[in-house]
């Protein structure tokens, strides 16, 4: 379970990303690291295609297929999970092939924005190649954002990828990106003003908060997608990426999973999933904050510190 977004402000936009994941006993391993220009992301038919941006983000295990990451133009991506609906080709059908895994890195690499994104996309595909630390192939989507408001949801269907733009900034995880923007259709009631009528005679409500009545509030992608968009549709617009970034995280924390609340039984073991860490990237300064689940801080990575690497480097280990 995942959450994907981007929220504008006045200098630009800045997106965010929850990574939730079951754990059976202990964390996951995932690590931030730095990917230099010229880094190569290899395709289906094993051939290194070179970067042309560096780029910033998360990893599981340490391996360079990052989750999410920002470039050092300003476009940032998250990969969420897409179960039951990812369809991919078992043999590559085009030169442009890529695991699941690798397409992210290689659109961040090399695409400046959205629209560059959108272009690439629709000449790559995506095959069922297995990811290299499970041994299985991953079912998979991408969320793209960039600094002046794009938006692209990039999903693997039997017809090949589809790609989404949409005025809501989000993703979460299955059903398929246009079922969750009909979905908002049964909570278009929903506003930030209290209610301040009632049908019932000298009755009132109690408290704050009223008018959202009926936002859901569990953790299934459904319920997430139409909260994220409900917080993201009643933010103001702030005059920073900074200020934005404060917001993003408090979004971000709407969508915490705390031990205990969601298990999955994994084997003989019960497997408790919980919010791994949420990052925000600054798609306008180029930063890429980072907050785990066990630290209290809030820590940056700034791309420019790293622009001269000729070398990926781990900038940090999940503790």
């Amino acid at each position: 379970m995942c959450t994907a977004f981007s929220l504008e402000t006045k200098q630009g936009f800045v997106s965010a990303r929850t990574m939730e994941s079951p754990t059976p006993g202990s964390y996951e391993h995932f690590v931030t690291l730095s990917l230099p220009r010229g880094f190569c992301v290899s395709n289906a038919q094993n051939m290194a295609i070179k970067n042309k941006y560096a780029m910033v983000g998360s990893s599981h295990y340490g391996l360079y297929a990052l989750c999410d990451g920002v470039n050092e133009t300003g476009l940032s991506g998250s990969v969420n999970l897409f179960p039951h609906l990812a369809c991919y080709p078992q043999t590559p059908q085009k030169e442009l092939s890529f695991a699941p895994q690798d397409l992210l890195p290689y659109l961040l690499g090399n695409a400046k924005d959205c629209k560059e994104a959108k272009a690439i996309a629709e000449n790559v595909e995506m095959v069922a190649i297995a990811f290299e630390d499970t041994g299985k192939v991953l079912p998979l989507h991408i969320a793209l954002f960039d600094s002046k408001g794009g938006f692209l949801v990039i999903e693997p269907t039997a017809t090949g990828l589809q790609i989404y733009e949409s005025p809501i900034r989000v993703m979460t995880n299955a059903p398929d990106f246009p079922w969750h923007i009909k979905n908002l259709a049964n909570y278009a009631h929903l506003k930030t003003n209290n209610q301040k009528d009632s049908i019932f005679k000298d009755i009132f409500p109690f408290g704050q908060g009223s008018g959202s009545m009926g936002l859901p509030g569990d953790f299934t992608p459904a319920s997430r997608f139409v909260r994220a968009s409900f917080f993201l549709s009643a933010s103001p617009v702030f005059e920073s990426s900074e200020e934005g970034i404060r917001q993003a995280l408090r979004i971000l924390h709407q969508f915490d999973i705390p031990f205990g609340s969601v298990s999955e039984k994994i084997g003989e073991e019960e497997a408790l999933e919980i919010t791994q860490y949420s990052a925000m990237m600054d798609n306008v300064a180029r930063k890429y904050y980072l907050n785990y689940y066990r630290e209290f801080d809030v820590i940056c990575f700034d791309l420019e510190d790293f622009l001269e690497l000729e070398e990926p480097k781990i900038l940090k280990t999940m503790s």
